[in-house]
């Protein structure tokens, strides 16, 4: 696909400009953290129903990679 026709296709709208694209950093950062907080919720239920404790050494780092890369997909309006 030629660089210059990409954004045309994707978006608000037919011609919609990059920043037009975008979603709000405060709105991403409140849908990511509100997603990270149901995977650690999820996960501190799930693990014990399973007979397995909870590792919260890898949680953390795990919510910790999920806030970033969802603040970023939502931001971008990858998701």
């Amino acid at each position: 696909m030629d660089r210059s026709t990409r954004g045309i296709t994707k978006g608000i709208g037919g011609g919609a400009s990059e920043a037009a694209m975008l979603r709000g950093w405060a709105a991403a950062l409140g849908w990511a953290g509100g997603m990270a907080a149901a995977a650690v919720v999820v996960g501190a239920a799930v693990n014990p129903a399973l007979g397995r404790s909870v590792h919260w050494d890898r949680m953390a780092v795990l919510a910790a990679v999920l806030f970033v890369a969802l603040a970023v997909a939502l931001r971008r309006r990858w998701l």
